[in-house]
């Protein structure tokens, strides 16, 4: 009793440690939501180029979309509507994320990243330095 009483006061909620909307993810898991909501090829270029986080993201105005990600109005007003629902369904959305992450690399992957790139990915997806997740 003694002793775990200091371990839960120390332990905050879960809510509290982390935001549950699309401001939580990474530059590599807004990228990979945004491919998984069929965002454009270049929108998530710029997400990455430019290391935007799902809080940069989410502090983007429509004008700053379309001029700066690229979009077109219509994709931007998407974005945002796809921004505002994430947090009601931010676990299964975040799941879809990683999963579109895992996806193999298509033709050309050697051009659009460098060994140092895919070594970081494969960190990120838990695998051992020398491994790869892509399909040749």
């Amino acid at each position: 009793g003694a002793l775990l009483k200091p371990l839960l006061a120390a332990q905050k909620p879960a809510a509290e440690a982390k935001p549950a909307g699309v401001e939580a993810l990474s530059v590599e898991e807004a990228a990979a939501w945004m491919e998984s909501i069929e965002m454009s090829e270049a929108a998530v270029a710029a997400v990455r180029k430019e290391r935007l986080t799902g809080k940069d993201l989410s502090r983007l105005s429509l004008d700053d979309m379309v001029s700066d990600l690229g979009l077109s109005r219509l994709q931007a007003k998407k974005l945002q509507t796809q921004m505002e629902e994430y947090a009601a369904n931010a676990p299964q959305l975040k799941e879809k994320a990683r999963k579109a992450e895992l996806k193999p690399l298509k033709k050309g992957w050697q051009d659009e990243f460098d060994q140092g790139a895919l070594a970081a990915r494969a960190r990120t997806l838990g695998l051992p330095s020398g491994g790869s997740a892509v399909e040749g």
